[in-house]
């Protein structure tokens, strides 16, 4: 009888352990264990790219086919000719001397005559001269600009040779077009000759259009 309960014991002994190993261990590899597990994609590596970021701005560059020039707003049509104060325009017209755009308003940064002319214009031709003339009378240094309006390069080139030396002529690109800006609009002059008189300061001291034998008008603003 002894014997017996000492080989139950011994059995119920073994069962237990080989359920606890049974509850503990894990799956072999290459099998599974328990239900069956759903199936993980692979992870790709990403490798982060270098670029701009949805919010990141952009700066415009600055136009540099324009000497000195930087980012300018479009320059408006005058309905009257520029006044007294005012500012000259960041307009584009040409140098004579080497061909090359700038703005009129960084040109003409002091005391100074702007004469526009046009080259089919016996009287602006014929002004020319004595403006120049005038300002040399100035006890101040003035410089003389000739801006040739409404004619293309070589005529304004050929136009050139007839000016006195000491004016610095300019050409307007755009001066023979109408459906876009040009210096007449941006200026608000159509008549030749219109003069421009600055300040040191660059702004406008006076402007008024023709020109008359004996005029006087840009004597006594020279003399002010």
């Amino acid at each position: 009888m002894k014997v017996s309960i000492v080989l139950l014991a011994a059995v119920l002994m073994t069962a237990v352990v080989q359920n606890s190993v049974v509850a503990g261990q894990t799956a072999k590899p290459g099998k599974q264990s328990g239900k069956p597990q759903p199936k993980t994609p692979p992870v790709k590596s990403v490798v982060p790219v270098k670029g701009k970021s949805a919010n990141q701005k952009v700066t415009p560059k600055a136009n540099t086919s324009v000497a000195g020039s930087k980012v300018k707003a479009p320059v408006a049509a005058r309905e009257s000719l520029i006044a007294t104060g005012d500012m000259l325009p960041a307009y584009d017209i040409v140098k004579h001397a080497d061909s090359k755009k700038i703005d009129i308003a960084s040109l003409v940064t002091g005391k100074a005559v702007v004469v526009i002319y046009h080259p089919g214009s016996k009287p602006a031709m014929r002004a020319l001269p004595q403006i120049l003339s005038v300002v040399g009378k100035s006890k101040t240094l003035v410089t003389v600009y000739a801006l040739c309006v409404r004619t293309d390069e070589a005529t304004w080139k050929a136009s050139v040779k007839s000016l006195p030396a000491n004016i610095v002529p300019l050409w307007d690109p755009a001066g023979r077009s109408e459906r876009t800006m040009n210096a007449r609009k941006a200026l608000g002059t159509d008549a030749y000759p219109t003069i421009i008189v600055t300040d040191p300061d660059g702004k406008v001291r006076d402007a008024f259009a023709g020109w008359f034998s004996g005029d006087r008008r840009l004597a006594s603003l020279l003399s002010e």
